[in-house]
């Protein structure tokens, strides 16, 4: 009996050495997952942002240029002697048009997962926004609208909230950095 016993017990001690390594290699291989994902978020949101960045800024500047032409445009329709400037300033318009399309549709290729929640309704706006300019630059081309004004408005929003994502990716790239 006293053979079974030392069996037993030896078995019994083998088996919790077994199970507590194991538990342990299954603990520290999920961590080593959760900062693996973890990473995989930072490096697409940090590419994301960066797309973000570039074309919502190059969208930004383009509105920004428009109103001064629309106002040329505007005040030469009619009017034999500034036809020149108004198919100048809208042939420009056009030109800026069309690059803003090409700016949303690289704004419309990130996939929404890659941005924090923390800044998603930010990226949201100026998604908003750049539709907003989009539309009113159609109005002003095709309808002949005049949405000097309203644009204006769409500009500084736009760079209001391209100034927030900015300066949320800066600092959360800084505070990534000194982890």
């Amino acid at each position: 009996m006293n053979w079974l016993d030392s069996n037993f017990t030896g078995s019994l001690v083998g088996a919790v050495i077994s199970g507590v390594i194991a538990i342990w290699v299954m603990k520290r291989q999920m961590r080593a997952d959760e900062l693996k994902q973890e990473k995989l978020q930072r490096d697409n949101f940090y590419k994301s942002s960066t797309i973000i960045s570039i074309y919502a800024d190059k969208a930004s500047k383009a509105v920004k240029s428009i109103p001064e032409q629309m106002i040329v445009s505007h005040q030469g329709r009619g009017v034999p002697q500034w036809k020149e400037n108004h198919e100048e300033a809208i042939s420009f318009i056009k030109m800026v048009y069309e690059d803003m399309i090409s700016y949303k549709k690289m704004l419309d290729q990130i996939k929404d997962e890659s941005i924090y929640a923390d800044i998603f309704e930010t990226y949201l706006n100026i998604k908003l926004l750049i539709d907003d300019s989009l539309y009113y630059t159609d109005r002003f081309l095709h309808h002949n609208a005049s949405t000097v004004s309203p644009l204006e408005v769409v500009v500084e929003k736009l760079e209001k909230e391209l100034g927030a994502f900015q300066t949320f990716v800066e600092t959360k790239l800084e505070s990534q950095k000194s982890k």
